[in-house]
């Protein structure tokens, strides 16, 4: 409910604005959906993402197996033994999550890497077609839902085109 409030307040503020302003749509979800980078972005995302998955799974399991043997073993060593074994497994602890960390953090500069050139690709077509066809805006109906649109307002063949899409 509070999603078609604000489109109806967003468009209702258009229309007050202006009564010439021209606003199209288009579900750029349907635009992805078509592209073969986004596809294959995705993949290759995937893959970045399984491989650092099974190097943080196998750390992990490392830690848990130090971490058992020294439960089974401590009841045997020295303090200086239990002391030494306790800053090791912190030390271990730390290194996985710091691996967690740096892992993330390259998965989300791959992601940027990978996306960011397809965006802009599509923000410049739909920035071209709105131009060409002399529109003021251009609305994501996937983010805003339209309880009615005219569908001659609806961009998305001609943005398609304008990406040769099919």
């Amino acid at each position: 409910m509070k999603k078609v409030f604000l489109s109806l307040l967003f468009i209702g503020s258009i229309s007050v604005v202006n009564a010439q302003t021209k606003v199209g749509y288009v579900n750029i979800k349907d635009i992805t959906k078509s592209m073969k980078e986004i596809s294959d972005a995705d993949s290759i995302l995937k893959k970045t993402f399984e491989s650092y998955k099974s190097d943080l799974l196998n750390l992990n399991s490392e830690f848990e197996n130090d971490l058992k043997s020294f439960i089974k073993d401590s009841s045997t060593l020295s303090s200086t033994m239990k002391q030494f074994k306790k800053d090791a497994l912190i030390k271990k602890k730390e290194n996985v999550s710091s691996f967690e960390k740096v892992a993330n953090e390259e998965i989300d500069k791959k992601r940027q890497e990978l996306y960011y050139p397809i965006l802009k690709r599509i923000n410049k077509a739909v920035e071209d077609v709105a131009k060409e066809k002399g529109y003021d805006y251009i609305i994501d109906n996937s983010v805003i839902p339209f309880l009615y649109a005219n569908d001659k307002n609806d961009l998305l063949n001609a943005i398609k085109k304008k990406l040769n899409l099919k």
